[in-house]
């Protein structure tokens, strides 16, 4: 309920005394109440006493013999210990480390006003900005004293216990997290020389060093362990070497604090670092903060001053050194002596450094074995003695992806880590015997297999082609050794423009700060290319981009205006485009002799240049606005950003930087938005405004457009020819006409001529030069939809195969459940034919058999699509009337596609067991009784998602009553 209530306050405006909420708030909870009260099914309730039982059983044993149920610090899995030899070595550490002083009483309004007494010191003196005192500030409701606990480390001789602080909400964990966001990049990037990423990183630094000649037979390996990392960091010490590295990489300020400010927040962090355990108050007096956010980055700070010696010494004679937080890994081709000697001197770096180290030709690091065979070097994936053979069982509730990640994870693991093939297929062996312990079936392991082994050169091949393709699309800006000077000019380039209009006016304050980028902010991605058979696809990831936030901006303030104008003209879903050709728009076109046309738009988005998005967008904005602003943003300024948006977005391909000429990337929100708009504009210019197609029906579904044409083929034909002609854009199209058509899952049909003059005028269109494929006649096709005209009626059916679920990708079982019936929804939707139904019903049917559904799976569902719809699907298939009955109905379900909204709310809430369809009905009875006469919040603007998070009973063994 609170998180309903803050959304209503933050985007509504809603105060919190207001009525509403009030009433909604005690109607929702009554409802709660009953549906909790709800009877459960016979299955939930032999289910729940079952898990009930299991875990009562459970705690009785633990219980009886004074048993403490953990989760491991390493493997995840569980550990049983007794809660003597627990507290034992509780106790033990604390006498051994010295590392907390007993207090009095409850420390934590002591500490809340200290931070709140230093923060508004630091605001008033204009130390901080107020977004930076917003992100530190903590809150009076929400803070909680830090609690400590102490997980096991069976890996290691005598199970020892390592303390963790749970400071989650304490006064000082806002403080701490904002010094780690700004102090941790600055660390990343001076660092990154000596800085070990993964085992991946590793190997390709030792496979650079034994190119370069470097690994020889005498070459040692050699590792050592940090002991205690977080215990040795003197406080005091480690704020001093936090200055002197922000000092000697030339920062006096960070995001505009001073360095002396920087240390009293991290001060405050360190020092006032307070919890209780059994009942206990206590202060931590020496070490870091386990748990903190800001420790870790604090340690390795500490870690590149005591390293600096070690790592001078080794860059001289060419060898390798990298640390891994507590792990450090260095090569050395002096003698065994002198190695020892180099370890022994850096011992002697800082009295509370101390190391457990392993010199040899063989060595452990992370999880890979490094092997210096005579000069060769080997590695293979590494398998603590310890380790267990555990992974996310393949029968737990959890989404099919999460499966085959990780299986795929740990194939790609084998193939990077394993130098030879022998060594390869060894841990292929090792890793099925562990998931097959997992319960993963042997056909899904070798389906990964399958499919991640394809031919890598010749997909690398495509890859290199298509970019060769459409280089006119991109440009190249320079290699990625030089991406620090590229991003900072782009990120200077856009913030001076946003510092201008909010000079100007143009822009807010609020927005000018909402839109600024900061460095850390920005993280360039590579492209990626999806494989097809015969094609490449490019996917552009748009997260962390320079240009991110002007996309969610813009996205967030154009789309209901530009949804608004594309209502009328724009589908995206199957199901709306069948509804639309029903409408007597679209049948009242219909003749014997009219052509069905499809013209797939193949570049949908790259087919415009940027001069021609904005120009289009704003004479598209502005005549529907009337040239009024939006939100307080006028047109030339909604241009302004646009034309950033386009000109500044970046990506990687092969070690290279790379920005967009045409178009934009293709996996934002955002960019259908633009292109749909833009194409709109084309096509108001070349049908609507065309007094030849004032009695056709067109309609854009997704990238393909739809027409009917009633005059002459010949013109059409005489279309086709100059139809690649438009001089200035270049749209990419696949035209599909005729009396029959298929339309994604759906099949139309009809007939006849004049269609080529007026495609011939399509393409005198002067400013766009449009490249499309073409498919008309009396049937045609669009995606999986089979369009045909029969005499004057429009048919349509889906085709089945290219929509199934294969039941084999491990999804739980409520995912095919919900498939089938969807798609027993949409064949009813799209098959205007009884029989085209049944047979295309039989032939899923039988899809579904062949790709591992059940027999008694189909009549299942078959049998509670029945109840649920008062209907006998067997009767339906052979009774014409019945089933046009029928398919009315499905065709006036309620529309879900977001169009239809003026926003969508998604809320999740925890779910264990009971009727939650009745409670989502119920939630959405009472939260319609409530909003119907507001503005926005009302069933007809708004779209309400719930989400259920499953909770199962067993968890309950690990949660642990928080002392206070």
């Amino acid at each position: 309920m609170n998180v309903i209530t803050r959304y209503l306050i933050r985007e509504h405006h809603i105060p919190l005394t207001a009525t509403i909420i009030r009433e909604f708030s005690q109607h929702l909870e009554t409802s709660l109440h009953q549906q909790y009260m709800i009877p459960l099914s016979y299955l939930n309730i032999y289910r729940t006493r079952k898990e009930f039982k299991l875990m009562k059983s459970i705690q009785h044993r633990l219980k009886k013999g004074n048993y403490i149920l953990r989760e491991t610090d390493k493997s995840g899995i569980f550990h049983i210990g007794t809660s003597v030899d627990y507290e034992k070595k509780a106790e033990a550490y604390r006498q051994k480390t010295g590392a907390y002083i007993e207090l009095d009483s409850n420390p934590l309004w002591s500490v809340f006003d200290k931070v709140i007494l230093l923060l508004n010191d630091l605001r008033s003196k204009k130390y901080i900005l107020s977004w930076q005192l917003d992100k530190m500030m903590p809150k009076r409701d929400t803070v909680q004293l830090a609690y400590l606990y102490f997980i096991p480390k069976p890996h290691k001789a005598g199970t020892p216990l390592r303390p963790i602080v749970s400071s989650k909400n304490m006064p000082t964990t806002g403080i701490s997290k904002f010094l780690d966001k700004i102090i941790r990049p600055i660390f990343d990037k001076h660092a990154r020389s000596t800085t070990i990423i993964d085992g991946v990183d590793l190997i390709h630094r030792l496979e650079a060093y034994t190119t370069n000649g470097y690994l020889k037979p005498k070459t040692y390996l050699c590792t050592f362990d940090i002991t205690d990392l977080y215990k040795m960091l003197p406080q005091e010490e480690s704020l001093d070497i936090l200055i002197e590295f922000l000092v000697q990489h030339g920062y006096q300020k960070v995001q505009n604090i001073p360095i002396d400010i920087i240390r009293k927040l991290a001060l405050i962090v360190i020092k006032e670092n307070v919890f209780v355990y059994e009942k206990k108050f206590y202060r931590q007096v020496i070490e870091g903060a386990m748990n903190s956010a800001f420790t870790l980055t604090l340690a390795n700070i500490f870690m590149w001053k005591w390293q600096r010696q070690l790592v001078h010494r080794l860059d001289v004679s060419k060898e390798i050194y990298g640390r891994y937080v507590d792990d450090i890994f260095f090569t050395s081709n002096d003698s065994l002596e002198s190695t020892d000697q180099v370890l022994d001197e850096a011992n002697n770096f800082h009295p509370n450094i101390k190391r457990v180290q392993q010199i040899g030709r063989n060595v452990p690091f992370l999880d890979v074995f490094i092997q210096n065979s005579n000069g060769v070097l080997k590695t293979s994936l590494y398998h603590k003695e310890a380790a267990e053979p555990y992974v996310v069982p393949f029968g737990s509730d959890h989404p099919g992806h999460v499966f085959r990640n990780t299986v795929d994870t740990a194939i790609t693991r084998a193939v990077r880590y394993s130098t030879t093939l022998s060594e390869f297929e060894e841990e292929i062996r090792q890793m099925k015997l562990m998931f097959l312990y997992n319960g993963y079936p042997s056909r899904h392991i070798d389906w990964r297999l399958t499919t991640l082994f394809i031919d890598q050169d010749r997909f690398y091949k495509r890859c290199q082609n298509y970019m060769k393709q459409h280089q006119d699309d991109y440009e190249l800006l320079s290699s990625i050794s030089n991406m620090e000077t590229i991003v900072n000019q782009h990120i200077h380039k856009i913030n001076m423009t946003l510092n201008f209009l909010e000079h100007e006016h143009y822009i807010t304050k609020d927005i000018y700060q909402q839109l600024f980028l900061q460095r850390n902010d920005i993280q360039l991605k590579n492209v990626y290319f999806l494989f097809d058979r015969s094609y490449v696809k490019p996917i552009f990831s748009m997260e962390s981009n320079v240009t991110s936030k002007l996309s969610t901006y813009l996205d967030d303030l154009l789309r209901p205006i530009i949804e608004d104008i594309l209502k009328q003209s724009v589908v995206n879903q199957d199901f709306d485009f069948i509804q639309c050709l029903h409408h007597h728009q679209c049948s009242s076109k219909l003749k014997p002799t009219t052509l069905l046309v499809r013209i797939k738009i193949q570049n949908f988005f790259s087919l415009f240049k940027h001069q021609s998005v904005v120009d289009r967008i704003g004479y598209l904005l502005a005549k529907h606005r009337q040239n009024q602003p939006i939100n307080h943003i006028s047109i030339v300024t909604i241009e302004r950003l646009l034309e950033l948006y386009l000109k500044y977005t970046l990506f990687i391909f092969e070690d290279y930087i790379y920005t967009f000429n045409h178009g934009m990337p293709n996996e934002t929100r955002f960019r259908t938005l633009l292109s749909n708009l833009c194409l709109y504009y084309w096509k108001t210019k070349k049908f609507q405004d065309n007094q030849q197609f004032q009695n056709e029906f067109l309609l854009q579904y997704n990238d393909e457009l739809f027409f009917t044409w009633n005059q002459s083929k010949e013109n059409f034909h005489i279309f086709l020819l100059e139809l690649k002609e438009f001089s200035d854009d270049d749209i990419d199209m696949d035209i599909e006409y005729g009396q029959q058509i298929n339309i994604q899952n759906i099949h139309l049909e009809n007939r006849h001529e004049n269609l080529r003059i007026f495609l011939l005028e399509l393409k005198e269109f002067s400013d766009d030069d449009i490249d499309m494929d073409i498919e008309y006649g009396q049937q045609i096709n669009i995606r999986n939809i089979h369009l045909e005209n029969r005499h004057g009626q429009l048919y349509s059916t889906m085709n089945t195969s290219s929509v199934l679920l294969p039941y084999v990708t491990g999804y739980p079982k409520v995912k095919y459940q919900q498939w089938f019936r969807s798609t027993l929804i949409r064949l009813i939707q799209l098959c205007s034919d009884y029989r085209d139904f049944t047979r295309q019903r039989i032939q899923m049917e039988i899809h579904c058999l062949i790709s591992g559904y059940s027999n008694e799976f189909i009549e299942s569902e078959l049998e509670k699509f029945n109840r649920y719809f008062n209907v006998d699907i067997y009767q339906v298939q052979v009774n014409e009337l019945t089933y046009q009955q029928l398919r009315s109905n499905l065709l006036k379900f309620q529309r879900w596609q977001s169009q239809n909204y003026s926003s969508i709310i998604e809320f999740n809430y925890l779910y264990d067991y009971g009727a939650y369809h009745e409670f989502q009905k119920k939630f959405h009875t009472i939260w319609s009784t409530y909003t119907n006469s507001h503005a926005t919040l009302s069933s007809k603007q708004t779209k309400i998602l719930l989400n259920a998070k499953h909770l199962f009973s067993l968890d309950s063994l690990l949660a642990r009553k928080r002392e206070s």
